[in-house]
């Protein structure tokens, strides 16, 4: 009961202006803020040579936004704007080199473009900006036209415009499927495309169970049936492990197609970082905090019992994203 209440709140809050929550640790925002985004609103992948992506600028920028940081939110976004928003449509360019100084590689990142639009149509709310859901709005569109694709299975994500079609066959990438935020674009586009891929995306999940575990890779084959993409190493690993996460953010924690990783997470008190699909091996090292934190999160459906613990990797940028975005799943989710 006191959950529905705190939802209901945060419904109120967001329809006339979301206040911060002050049930989240403001002293992590603060940490990775000075750690990981540069004085020009850059997200700084320190563990790959500096790089940014676009799905770093998304991260950031829902970072921003669910903490109140107007200021960052606009930096951030500026700086994405300005240096990755240069291809022919309102699409990302992913990659975005530090010792160049300039894109890398013009293709886009599809969880990037939605993790952006989403922190827009989210700050649009909170700020009444309007042009903030313009621009949320101009990429949609161009995911829509470009980025998702019509198949016997219904609506299928495209992973980024070039590159994932090869001879018919589809290589997705089921984390791509950033549920919470398809489910934000159906409540506001009810005609649009987006209830029907998020469905689409959690019936994927349930064919694409492979190894003794039935867990999901990180990058498959849409072929008949679906199998690991060839293309890339047969594991659930740093990809897959943002599927219970936006499975558990957007309120569908107990989805059966949850059940394999379920089911492994709670084998051991300290699972592996990966697994291969093939062989079973697993990697010689464990889950990393952040990622720890999303397996509290499937298993519990809380990471309340870490509240005091929390500690922010300082040279993991992704780990340090997953560890603060599994605790606003848990505090945002209505599941």
């Amino acid at each position: 009961m006191l959950r529905v209440a705190a939802a209901l709140t945060s419904l109120l809050l967001g329809a006339c202006g979301q206040a911060p929550d002050t049930t989240l640790d403001r002293g992590l925002w603060d940490a990775y803020r000075a750690t990981y985004i540069a004085e020009d609103g850059r997200i700084i992948d320190v563990g790959q040579d500096g790089v940014s992506h676009s799905e770093g600028q998304g991260y950031g920028m829902l970072l921003a936004e669910t903490y109140g940081d107007r200021v960052t939110f606009n930096r951030v976004w500026e700086w994405t704007q300005r240096n990755l928003q240069v291809r022919q449509d309102a699409l990302l360019a992913w990659r975005w080199d530090a010792a160049s100084g300039r894109v890398s590689d013009l293709n886009n990142a599809t969880d990037g473009d939605l993790l952006v639009a989403w922190s827009l149509l989210r700050a649009a709310r909170r700020w009444h900006v309007v042009s903030y859901r313009r621009w949320a709005w101009e990429i949609l569109d161009d995911v829509e036209a470009r980025l998702i694709v019509p198949t016997e299975r219904g609506p299928v994500l495209l992973p980024g415009a070039d590159g994932f079609v090869h001879q018919g066959r589809i290589t997705a990438n089921p984390s791509y499927n950033v549920f919470p935020a398809l489910s934000h674009f159906a409540r506001l586009q009810p005609g649009g495309p987006w209830a029907a891929l998020r469905e689409q995306g959690y019936s994927l999940l349930e064919e694409a169970g492979f190894g003794p575990w039935r867990l999901p890779p990180d990058w498959l084959s849409l072929a008949d049936p679906p199998r690991p993409a060839p293309e890339f190493p047969a594991r659930f690993g740093y990809e897959a492990v943002r599927v219970p996460l936006y499975a558990c953010w957007d309120g569908h924690r107990d989805r059966r197609a949850l059940d394999g990783i379920r089911t492994f997470w709670a084998s051991t008190g300290s699972p592996p970082a990966w697994v291969s699909l093939d062989s079973a091996e697993e990697a010689p090292f464990a889950l990393a905090p952040g990622a720890s934190f999303i397996r509290k999160l499937l298993l519990h459906g809380s990471v309340a019992t870490d509240a005091g613990d929390a500690v922010l990797p300082d040279n993991d940028y992704y780990d340090a994203t997953l560890l603060l975005l599994a605790r606003i799943a848990a505090n945002e989710s209505l599941g």
